[in-house]
């Protein structure tokens, strides 16, 4: 039978290991789904696990589909690293870093998310602008199914979307730089620049 992680922390042995990193993913995993990107938290509860992980473990980091300021808002544990946007940006040590090939096609994601504001009716339906990324939810329509359906058909009539990647996932549509690096790229760089013994991923979607 499946075991909530965070409820049976101290009978796991690899967790009690200081060079063990642990690196979770932030909704869905650390936090509940809400009905709205802005309206997720992340409880007092589950920050005060998050705190002593931290003091246990040498490298503890969140990655996040969200922009990295968004999840450092979000988690709020200091001394962490925060990675945002699948990867394409992350705080480090205290430092903002970004691929700086991604920025380029900031506008263009822009712009192709500004159409789809335009073109779609459809109640329920929130874009949220992510800075390098951005996003479609859809969890709020009466028709999440029909909706998605919809925001794919529209995409495919932006012509500019050809020049980005358009990913589906849990009741979003997110549209990204065509640049093939995203969250497993970014773990193997965290285990390799810290030289963890081993490493925990927690995650609950696709991207995971």
């Amino acid at each position: 039978m499946p075991e909530y992680l965070f409820d049976s922390l101290h009978d796991m042995e690899y967790l009690k290991e200081p060079e063990a990193a642990i690196i979770t993913d932030v909704d869905g995993t650390i936090s509940e789904i809400a009905p709205t990107p802005e309206s997720a938290s992340v409880d007092d509860e589950m920050r005060k696990v998050l705190v002593e992980l931290s003091r246990r473990h040498r490298v503890l980091a969140f990655i996040s589909g969200r922009s990295v300021a968004d999840a450092l808002r979000m988690v709020g544990v200091p001394d962490a690293i925060y990675v945002g946007n699948h990867g394409l940006e992350y705080i480090m040590d205290g430092e903002y870093h970004s691929f700086g090939e991604a920025e380029r096609y900031t506008p263009i994601i822009k712009r192709c998310l500004m159409e789809l504001r335009d073109e779609i009716p459809e109640k329920g339906v929130i874009f949220e602008d992510k800075g390098i990324c951005s996003a479609v939810h859809y969890r709020q329509c009466r028709d999440p199914e029909a909706a998605r359906e919809m925001i794919l058909e529209t995409l495919k009539n932006i012509p500019e979307s050809r020049r980005i990647r358009v990913d589906t996932g849990r009741m979003i549509v997110e549209l990204k730089p065509p640049i093939e690096y995203n969250k497993g790229v970014i773990v193997r760089e965290i285990i390799e620049r810290y030289g963890v013994s081993s490493a925990v991923y927690l995650g609950d979607d696709v991207t995971d």
